[in-house]
């Protein structure tokens, strides 16, 4: 039995022991690293469990990192979604259309109704002797039956989880939230609509569900087609062999300058934060953000502050319906901390789960990013940065529908619809550090 002094001296010990593998090996920033430390004093051993789960970097099976800025690409065609019904009737006359290939990766694939209707068309494909293979991070798919893809499995369908066995457990916290489909080699999709019928805004509270997507015809498929590819190789746990899997460039009929960017947790260099960074510091007009959550690391939030102080408008759309109560207390408290300097804050009538960024009329960039802290540092992400502003301006269209069927932040909003989150704001947006 050991006594009190000794137990004492152990966790103290053992205290010092995770905040120098805090500094030295996660080399947290300051801010996460003091509320790590607060924690460990305040909550031994709860809060090395809490650490162990949530604070630590991703461990993976192999030197898996795919975190790329891909060549910029001058053909392609674009078209944007955002309702699910326009991008899922796209979607499943494109899959309907396959000759060879079907790649789905996705964060989410419910088990429900529509995706019920999705497997049945994908054997169907396979019968046809089109492949089939999808990758879904095992996290977001905790709730799936164990038996949805057995027919889909029998008749050759391949699926894998992006994470297996232990690493499911010890990587909870780093989830692969990409959205990737990829037709034949030739016709891509990537945005924020997962596999579900929520986007359907079936959902009876979440609702009425505003997303984006883009679908993709032309020169940067190629790169979307290997960002996928990377993943499922990692998932079914062999070495990438790309032949075969309608990998290759071709042409869009129109001119559009597109870039893919990818974001793994393991690289040093945080990929999409970075460039939005560059992208918000060299801002000379206007910057629009839409994100259903809203918690920037201080890099970001300062960013924001310099355009603001800099007389650059800043628009930020948020939902005002939210699906996830603690990331939104966290989301209301940094969107009026903007707002007291200037922002502009819009809440949209409904859920808002569209993750793009929009600078001077020039650029914008759509993809699974939410401009928060988990998808900047956390999770596997990706995004299309547009260059062409026919392209950028027919975007633009859709977020000015989008402003019109939103309520604009003021002191009097806040009033009659934000009071009961003020606890929620003050100490979620604390906690948010932790992440």
């Amino acid at each position: 039995m050991i006594d009190k002094t000794t137990f004492t001296i152990l966790i103290n010990l053992l205290n010092i022991l995770f905040i120098l593998y805090l500094i030295f090996i996660e080399r947290k920033n300051y801010r996460s690293l003091i509320l790590w430390i607060i924690t460990f004093i305040s909550f031994p051993i709860i809060g090395w469990i809490i650490f162990v789960m949530l604070g630590r970097g991703p461990r993976l099976k192999r030197n898996y990192i795919n975190s790329e800025i891909n060549e910029v690409t001058y053909y392609n065609e674009v078209k944007y979604f955002s309702s699910g019904v326009s991008l899922f009737n796209s979607l499943i006359e494109d899959i309907k259309k396959a000759k060879s290939s079907i790649h789905i990766e996705s964060y989410i694939f419910r088990d429900d109704v529509f995706t019920k209707e999705l497997i049945i068309l994908l054997n169907s494909k396979l019968k046809e002797g089109v492949k089939v293979k999808i990758v879904i991070d095992p996290n977001g798919n905790i709730s799936n039956t164990k038996n949805q893809f057995d027919e889909y499995k029998k008749l050759g369908g391949e699926i894998y989880y992006f994470y297996n066995g232990i690493y499911k457990l010890i990587n909870f916290n780093y989830r692969n939230h990409k959205k990737i489909i990829v037709i034949d080699g030739k016709i891509g999709y990537l945005g924020g609509f997962n596999i579900g019928d929520e986007y359907l805004s079936h959902h009876p509270r979440i609702t009425p569900w505003r997303d984006s997507q883009m679908r993709i015809k032309g020169e940067e498929v190629y790169y979307l087609q290997k960002a996928f590819l990377d993943d499922y190789y990692y998932a079914k746990g062999k070495y990438k062999h790309y032949e075969d899997n309608d990998l290759f460039k071709s042409k869009g009929e129109e001119e559009c300058i597109l870039q893919l960017l990818s974001f793994s947790p393991k690289s040093e260099y945080k990929t999409i934060k970075e460039e939005y960074m560059k992208q918000i510091y060299t801002a000379r007009k206007e910057i629009i953000i839409q994100t259903p959550y809203f918690v920037p690391d201080i890099g970001l939030l300062n960013a924001l502050k310099s355009a603001l102080v800099n007389k650059i408008k800043v628009k930020i759309m948020i939902p005002k319906v939210y699906d996830q109560k603690i990331p939104y207390c966290a989301t209301l408290e940094y969107a009026k901390e903007l707002f007291l300097l200037g922002a502009e804050i819009y809440f949209y009538k409904g859920f808002i789960h569209a993750k793009t960024l929009i600078i001077d009329e020039e650029y914008l960039s759509l993809g699974s990013v939410n401009f928060d802290i988990r998808s900047m540092h956390h999770n596997f992400e990706i995004t299309m940065l547009v260059y062409s502003k026919n392209k950028v301006k027919e975007y633009l269209d859709i977020y000015y529908e989008d402003e019109e069927n939103s309520d604009r932040f003021d002191e009097v909003y806040e009033r009659k619809n934000l009071k009961r989150y003020t606890l929620g704001r003050k100490v979620f947006k604390l906690l948010s550090t932790l992440m």
